[in-house]
This record gives structure tokens, sequence and C-alpha cells, in this order.
């Protein structure tokens, strides 16, 4: 998986491999995967405020989304 080799190559909390991450979401909200990728979303949301901090803009952008997915049925 791409996210793996990425981890071969930089670190987790490089912005790289944490926007690989935001991409899978993408992915996996596209194939429906809504609990996985809500559970992929939260984990990288903690990581994006550790390696990035709480304002960054990927950070914010990933809160917005955790928060849409917390606020569905």
């Amino acid at each position: 998986m791409l996210i793996d080799n990425y981890g071969k190559y930089l670190h987790p909390d490089h912005p790289k491999a944490l926007a690989a991450r935001r991409d899978l979401v993408d992915w996996l909200i596209r194939a429906r995967e809504l609990p996985v990728a809500h559970q992929v979303l939260r984990s990288l949301l903690a990581d994006q405020v550790r390696a990035l901090g709480p304002d960054h803009p990927a950070t914010a952008h990933t809160r917005q989304i955790v928060e849409l997915f917390e606020k569905r049925p």
C-alpha cells in the first residue's frame, strides 16, 4: 500500500505521509467505507495536531471533516 511505502522513506509525521493518509480517506469515502474512513480521520487528526499544530490549514480541514462525520446519523 502506498501509505506503507511512505513509512519506509518518510517519517510518519512528515506532511507528505499525512497527506497520503488524507488521500486514503477520500478513497474510503468514495468506496462507502464510512466507519473505516471515520476511524482513519480521527487518527489522522490527532497526528496532524501533534505534528503540524492545531491551527495548520490541513489540521483545520481534517477537523471539519471529522465534525461532519460526527454529525451524521
